[in-house]
């Protein structure tokens, strides 16, 4: 990532964003992934 934001940035960042599991990493990338499917079916 970016290693020019200073740490106390960092902090914060990560103390109102928590890191997603791996489990909702996978949920959110196969909803994204159905959500360009079905646009994509539509449009063609």
């Amino acid at each position: 990532m970016d290693s020019t934001v200073p740490e106390e940035m960092a902090q914060v960042e990560t103390a109102l964003k928590p890191r997603m599991s791996t489990g909702q990493q996978v949920g959110l990338s196969l909803f994204w992934f159905a959500t360009s499917a079905q646009w994509t079916a539509i449009l063609i």
